[in-house]
């Protein structure tokens, strides 16, 4: 393997070259992989639908500015954001074309920005938003480098975000060590993290397991914490990037179980972008 020529003298992508077996086979992945996004984009933007009822019948908390221009929430507000979602998911997944890309990159923004004006950010959406922006930058004109590097792009930021996100939680960590507050370095910190969470929920038998043996789940926070830091690590080889995939794909799962926390968007963005691509039954196909 070895880089391609136009990417030979780049201080940075000339050092991934396990990456590049192949750009037309890469290319090809990246298209697919746009349009599985979209599949899974409407499949979770029906399923959110669930959230509809409630939704409507919420007060604004602190509105994020996008949509500081709307009247006060509403039934027909909330119906719109939804169906807006399912309508520009499908039809990218239907006819896909740069304009219809952007535009659902733009709607999901602004469905992220209403889902975050309830007091609470919406931090399931991220990741959807990093996808959806990337394929907006996607050719499809026989560009096959340029569309590679979306994909390679694309994984590469949401390797950065886990870890960026691991590397601020060891900072928190010996910030409050230095205060002399129960950090993240004293087991006990995992039973208060369970015992604030709860406070307004109901416990679930999982939850409740892991207050009962906190010491186990301080061990399993630590390990989360490290696969988040060692996540871009990963990006060099196809094989690590898939591998890393899984593991934040069972992080996301041991939050759902501990917390009570289901971010299945996340966990949808990291199998179409991390796993699926990375396949190696997929190394052919162009």
């Amino acid at each position: 393997m070895r880089v391609p020529e136009e990417l030979a003298g780049h201080w940075f992508w000339s050092h991934t070259r396990q990456l590049w077996h192949d750009v037309e086979v890469v290319a090809a992945r990246a298209q697919k992989a746009e349009r599985l996004t979209w599949l899974l984009l409407t499949v979770i933007a029906v399923v959110r639908l669930s959230a509809l009822h409630t939704q409507s019948n919420a007060m604004w908390g602190e509105r994020v500015w996008l949509l500081e221009w709307l009247p006060q929430n509403s039934l027909a507000l909330a119906i719109g954001f939804h169906a807006s979602v399912i309508i520009i998911s499908l039809a990218n997944l239907l006819r896909s074309s740069r304009n219809l890309r952007i535009a659902g990159f733009v709607v999901w923004l602004l469905y992220a920005a209403y889902c975050s004006s309830f007091g609470k950010l919406n931090h399931d959406l991220y990741l959807v938003l990093l996808v959806t922006f990337g394929w907006t930058l996607l050719s499809r004109s026989g560009r096959p480098l340029w569309d590679a590097l979306v994909l390679r792009g694309i994984q590469l930021a949401m390797l950065c975000i886990y870890s960026v996100l691991g590397l601020w939680k060891i900072l928190w960590a010996v910030i409050e060590l230095v205060q002399g507050d129960i950090s993240m370095f004293n087991p006990l910190a995992a039973r208060n993290t369970l015992i604030w969470h709860y406070s307004v929920l109901e416990w679930t038998p999982a939850a409740q397991w892991a207050h009962d043996h906190y010491t186990m789940l301080w061990i399993g926070m630590w390990i989360a914490i490290f696969i988040e830091v060692g996540a871009v690590i990963a990006f060099f080889t196809e094989r690590n990037q898939r591998m890393w995939g899984c593991l934040l794909i069972a992080l996301h799962a041991g939050i759902a179980v501990t917390m009570n926390i289901n971010m299945y968007p996340a966990v949808a963005m990291i199998a179409v972008v991390l796993v699926v691509p990375n396949l190696p039954s997929l190394h052919r196909c162009k």
